[in-house]
């Protein structure tokens, strides 16, 4: 699975910051603006997003991978499966 989400993301511009074996997590970058947190184990995605008024981070959990790709292309897209902190 590791291999696919990162094919997927570098695909989508994304660059690759760290795999956490222990926790399942992988994370990307992209832009120096936005970062994406993949929990393999869990299928749960953190978004995190920097605006000029600030940091928007938004968490989704039970995604499948379908989701999970949609949100590399556009990790603003809205799945009804997380909720937002600002």
């Amino acid at each position: 699975m590791i291999d696919e989400v990162t094919l997927d993301a570098v695909e989508n511009n994304w660059v690759f910051v760290k795999y956490d074996l222990n926790t399942g997590m992988i994370s990307f970058m992209r832009d120096g603006k936005e970062r994406i947190n993949i929990y393999l184990t869990t299928m749960s995605v953190e978004t995190t997003i920097n605006h000029q008024k600030g940091r928007n981070q938004m968490y989704r959990k039970d995604l499948n991978y379908k989701q999970v790709v949609d949100l590399l292309r556009n990790p603003r897209k809205h799945t009804g499966k997380g909720y937002r902190e600002k």
